[in-house]
């Protein structure tokens, strides 16, 4: 796995190299053409992974409801911006875990990606 899971937007980019360098193994196969389109991609994917982190620490320690305070007689509760954070970003990132399965060229490679995602999703 790529460690400890961060906890803060300082962690992240630790945490990102890591994933990366265990995601190599997986995308060495694709052809270099390909390699130019998709390691941006798989960069972004390290890096959501990581602050996808972060927001859930935020949520857990936080919750997903803050109040707000508009002048002397506005006041009330609304979704936290963590939540509207976690909730854009994780719809992202499954666009982006589909687009890498689908470039992956062979299905056992697939596979390896999809069993990896299991195991990292479930540590620590």
């Amino acid at each position: 796995m790529a460690g400890i899971r961060p906890t803060t937007m300082e962690m992240v980019p630790k945490f990102a190299r890591k994933l990366l360098k265990q995601l190599g193994a997986i995308f060495d196969s694709v052809p270099d053409t390909k390699k130019i389109v998709l390691n941006p991609l798989i960069e972004q994917f390290a890096f959501m992974t990581g602050s996808l982190y972060v927001l859930q620490a935020q949520l857990v320690e936080d919750g997903y409801v803050e109040e707000y305070q508009n002048g002397q007689h506005q006041s009330g509760k609304k979704r936290s911006a963590a939540a509207d954070a976690y909730t854009a970003m994780i719809k992202n990132y499954v666009a982006v875990v589909k687009q890498l399965v689908t470039e992956i060229p062979d299905k056992a490679a697939g596979e390896e990606l999809a069993d990896f995602l299991k195991t990292f999703n479930s540590a620590g």
